[in-house]
């Protein structure tokens, strides 16, 4: 997953000449289905980088988790690349920023992905960071991915949240989050 590691660097260091987050939110899927929660959080998970470990923050994941929106489970988080692929660049960027990785279903209902951008909108820090970690096409011939990524990018474009689980992503749920979590802070 870090064939693209170049423009992932392109946009932390963007984002780092405007920003110096206290706390990086990274959403992402459950691509391995672990856990039995919609909504999982990790208290115990360890991001090594080359540059020292990834700090997380660990009272705003149990107050997360304390919610009752989101399960703690660790273990679902031990392989799980949509996260420990962006940790170095965050550790690069905001060294000292503090992590909370959220992992999505896939298929779960909107009603608890706006449950949970409504707390986040109510309990993150005014300078927080939060991204969605989400693979576009792939395993498809170049012309129909082209064409399916150009669907994408004009869905999320125009915040049409109606058209994105129709879109060819791995977590159509995190692109959900990301935009509604943006519309409720006025952001378009």
């Amino acid at each position: 997953h870090m064939i693209t590691e170049m423009e992932i660097s392109r946009f932390y260091k963007g984002l780092s000449e405007v920003m110096d987050p206290s706390l990086v939110v990274i959403i992402g899927p459950n691509h391995y289905e672990s856990g039995e929660a919609n909504i999982q959080t990790c208290l115990s998970c360890v991001y090594n980088t080359i540059e020292g470990v990834v700090n997380l923050d660990l009272d705003f994941a149990a107050a997360l988790s304390e919610s009752g929106l989101v399960e703690e489970n660790d273990e679902a988080f031990f392989q799980e690349h949509a996260f420990f692929s962006h940790t170095p660049f965050v550790k690069h960027y905001f060294s000292d920023a503090k992590v909370v990785p959220i992992m999505l279903n896939w298929e779960m209902p909107i009603e608890e992905v706006e449950e949970l951008t409504q707390w986040l909108d109510e309990n993150l820090p005014e300078d927080s960071l939060v991204i969605a970690s989400v693979d576009f096409s792939h395993y498809i011939p170049d012309s129909a991915a082209k064409f399916h990524d150009q669907f994408s990018y004009t869905t999320i474009q125009n915040f049409d949240s109606e058209a994105v689980y129709e879109l060819e992503v791995d977590s159509p749920s995190s692109v959900y989050a990301i935009l509604d979590l943006m519309h409720k802070r006025g952001y378009m």
